[in-house]
C-alpha cells in the first residue's frame, strides 16, 4: 500500500490540509505520516475515515491510485461487450486470438476466452463454449468470499450459460458476498445490470416465480429521475413480465413506448438488443 500513501499524501497537500487537519479518533497523526511515506499499512477503516474527512470517496482514491485507468480486466469486459452489442464477430474473433497467444497464465486470461467465446457462441449461435468451461467460471464464482467489481461484472457478462436454479444461488450469493460494497455507486451500478439481465432472462425463460424475485429486488433500489436509462429499461422489461402474467395488449404497447424513447436518443445498439428482446419473449409466450 506504499503507492496509497503517496497518493493519499498528494490529496491531502492539493486542498490545503495538513496532517492535524485529517487525523482523526480513528487514525493520530503519527500513524498518518508513516502510511503516507510507506513504513507502514493502516486498516480500511482507518483508510476510510481519512477519506472521508477529505471528501474522496475510496472509488475516486483507487482510481487515482491506477493512475488514472481502470483496471484492465474491466476495460476487456468493456470492449468484449461493446463487441457483442454491435455483434461485431471478427473484432471478437481477433480479440479471442490476442488473448490465447498471450504467454502468461493468469486465471484471469482464460476467464476472459471463455467470456470472448461465450459472446460469440452467442451472435454465430454455434456451441463452441464446453460444459467445462461453464463449470469453470461457476466454480470461480463460489471461490471467491467477497466479489468485487469484476465478479459482478462477469456474473453479469455470463449469466444466460446458467440454468434458472443456478442463476438464483449465485444471485443471492451476490447480495451476501457483494455487500462489503454496498455504498459504493459503482457497486449499484452492477448489481442493477446483474438483476436487469436476470429479471429479462426469467421473463424470457417463463419462470416467473424467478422473475418475481428479479423484480422486487429492484424495485427495492428505487431509481430516482436522473437514472433515465435505469427506469427505461425496467420499465420495458417489467411490461414483458406483466405481458406474460396477464396477456394484456396494452403492455405490448409500453414495451413499443420504450423503443420510440430509445430510437429518439439515436441509441440504436440498444434498440436493437431490445427488439430482439421483445420479439422473443413475445414469441415464448
Amino acid at each position: 500500500m506504499k503507492n496509497l500513501g503517496q497518493i493519499l499524501k498528494k490529496i491531502r497537500e492539493a486542498k490545503g490540509l495538513s496532517l492535524y487537519n485529517v487525523a482523526n479518533d480513528e487514525i493520530s497523526t503519527s500513524q498518518l505520516s508513516r502510511f503516507e511515506n510507506g513504513y507502514t499499512d493502516i486498516t480500511l477503516s482507518k483508510l476510510l475515515s481519512v477519506l472521508k474527512t477529505l471528501d474522496v470517496s475510496l472509488e475516486e482514491f483507487m482510481y487515482l491510485g491506477r493512475g488514472f485507468h481502470k483496471m484492465s480486466n474491466f476495460e476487456v469486459i468493456d470492449k468484449i461487450n461493446n463487441y457483442f452489442y454491435k455483434n461485431n464477430s471478427p473484432a471478437l474473433r481477433k480479440l479471442l486470438i490476442n488473448c490465447t497467444e498471450k504467454e502468461e497464465e493468469k486465471l484471469s486470461k482464460k476467464l476472459t476466452i471463455i467470456l470472448i467465446k461465450l459472446k460469440l457462441q452467442e451472435i454465430e449461435k454455434d456451441n463452441i463454449v464446453t460444459s467445462e468451461e461453464i463449470d469453470f467460471i461457476s466454480d470461480y464464482l463460489f471461490s471467491i468470499d467477497i466479489w468485487g467489481e469484476y465478479e459482478l461484472e462477469l456474473f453479469s457478462s455470463t449469466m444466460e450459460i446458467f440454468c434458472q436454479s443456478s442463476i438464483m444461488i449465485l444471485t443471492k450469493e451476490m447480495v451476501r458476498r457483494t455487500d462489503f460494497y454496498k455504498h459504493l455507486p459503482t457497486h449499484r451500478r452492477l448489481v442493477t445490470s446483474m438483476l436487469f439481465n436476470a429479471f429479462s432472462l426469467s421473463v424470457e425463460r417463463n419462470n416467473m416465480v424467478d422473475a418475481s424475485y428479479y423484480r422486487e429486488q429492484l424495485v427495492q433500489l428505487f431509481f430516482d429521475e436522473t437514472e433515465l436509462y435505469e427506469r427505461l429499461v425496467f420499465h420495458l422489461i417489467d411490461s414483458c413480465y406483466n405481458f406474460k402474467m396477464t396477456n394484456e395488449l396494452s403492455n405490448i404497447l409500453e414495451m413499443r413506448k420504450c423503443i420510440g424513447f430509445m430510437k429518439t436518443l439515436e441509441s440504436m445498439n440498444l434498440v436493437e438488443r431490445w427488439e430482439k428482446y421483445i420479439e422473443r419473449v413475445l414469441n415464448s409466450n
